[in-house]
């Protein structure tokens, strides 16, 4: 029984399967916002604020990423779990972005209006440009359609670490759906929509965010092994 037992255990590890694949992202930020805050951020060298409140407009990016994944796991063949990497750049598109409030340091002033430039905004010891890379821990669930498409459904956990931000490391959450097409047992093809939450982060020098959502299509070549 003792050896039937070790041998039932091994045959279940041994369906267990990896996957490895390759991924090209293009990432669409959605519209962010500061809450409206006064307060005094000079003794880490940046501004004093009045009533200030900054509505960022984003412009889309295109980045890399990879999953690495494992199937059949928990006995089930249709579910898998996937860890993912993505490093992007949020671009802020400064022309349409409203400062609402004024922000000053010194003897200058930023007053409210649409437009203010990165080096207005730097000129007071504010950097709004930031990288973002997504730690992403995902669930699917692959659907039985047809031996070479298979459409999923997943969400995922993880973190980001954002520059120029206080802790860096936020709670980060997602839903997806896409497909897979398979030109044979280990070699595939898919595409994604995924909608990424990540909890509204604090600038270092004392500006709240709200919660930042990122809306990426993604197309990936992957194999199975």
């Amino acid at each position: 029984m003792f050896i039937a037992g070790i041998f039932s255990t091994n045959l279940v590890f041994a369906e267990i399967r990896p996957y490895f694949e390759g991924q090209m992202n293009y990432i669409d930020p959605d519209d962010v916002s500061t809450d409206t805050y006064s307060g005094d951020s000079s003794g880490l060298g940046g501004p004093s604020y009045t009533n200030t409140r900054i509505d960022f407009k984003h412009k889309s990016d295109t980045s890399p990423g990879f999953e690495f994944g494992l199937y059949n796991l928990f006995d089930n063949s249709n579910l898998r779990l996937g860890f993912s990497y993505t490093k992007s750049s949020i671009n802020i598109d400064y022309e349409t972005s409203s400062l609402s409030g004024a922000i000053s340091k010194g003897m200058l002033l930023l007053p409210e209006g649409v437009g203010i430039t990165r080096e207005d905004y730097k000129a007071v010891g504010l950097n709004f440009e930031k990288n973002v890379k997504l730690y992403m821990l995902n669930a699917y669930y692959d659907f039985d359609f047809k031996n070479n498409f298979k459409p999923f459904i997943g969400v995922g956990l993880g973190l980001s670490d954002l520059d120029n931000t206080d802790d860096g490391k936020e709670f980060t959450y997602s839903g997806m759906i896409g497909a897979r097409y398979y030109f044979n047992e280990q070699v595939y093809v898919g595409g994604k929509f995924t909608h990424f939450s990540i909890e509204g982060p604090k600038d270092k020098m004392g500006l709240n965010y709200r919660d930042i959502d990122l809306y990426t299509g993604t197309l990936s070549v992957g194999l199975e092994f």
